[in-house]
């Protein structure tokens, strides 16, 4: 297991902008993302994910009523997802 954790570790410090997480105890302490600094942020990559078909429509009303693009509510709401697990 310790391995598959090691591996893990490798493969997201290599796609994590500024490199390494900082180790204090078993938790990794990061600092939460701006929407100033996700709006600045330029390294992006292609995922894809399976979405539920009505979180999807959903979406799209969103976008359409704030008047943004899904992948900027993607990134929105993924980054208040990793924030809140603290990640």
């Amino acid at each position: 297991m310790a391995t598959r954790n090691a591996k893990l570790e490798t493969a997201l410090n290599s796609i994590i902008p500024g490199g390494p997480l900082t180790n204090k105890g078993d938790r990794q302490e990061t600092q939460p993302i701006t929407e100033k600094e996700t709006s600045q942020a330029t390294a992006t990559i292609k995922a894809t994910y399976y979405i539920q078909k009505e979180l999807t429509k959903r979406l799209k009303y969103v976008a359409a009523d704030t008047d943004r693009d899904l992948s900027n509510l993607v990134n929105e709401a993924i980054n208040d997802l990793v924030n809140k697990y603290n990640r």
